[in-house]
């Protein structure tokens, strides 16, 4: 799908949801809505259905692009759609593939529930 072109889903205030759009969901998780229609984490992860989310909300309608593009500026947002749509481990391959020595490291939190009973 191309950027503007509605996923066929609405949110919580019934606003269509389009290629390209900012949402957040009920828990203030922020997402951006990829070529294929899913939900992929602004701050990084993996990609999830929007049917799967809760209390969803548009934050960043994207303005539907008029028919007279420049293909140059297409053929841009395109590859730039590729490179973000591509995993991580897609990346590092290409770029060991260019010749380059890849060193990686992703800081996680991990949040750990505990009863302490006194």
């Amino acid at each position: 799908m191309k950027a503007g072109q509605s996923i066929g889903l609405t949110d919580s205030l019934m606003r269509d949801i389009h290629v390209g759009d900012l949402i957040q969901d009920a828990t203030g998780a922020r997402y951006s809505i990829d070529r294929y229609g899913r939900a992929k984490p602004t701050n990084g992860g993996n990609e999830v259905p929007v049917k799967n989310l809760e209390g969803v909300e548009v934050l960043d309608p994207v303005q539907i692009t008029p028919p007279h593009t420049d293909p140059e500026k297409e053929a841009v947002d395109q590859i730039h759609a590729a490179i973000k749509d591509a995993g991580d481990q897609t990346l590092v391959d290409e770029l060991r593939l260019r010749g380059w020595t890849v060193i990686c490291s992703k800081k996680v939190e991990k949040v750990v529930f505990e009863t302490v009973e006194i």
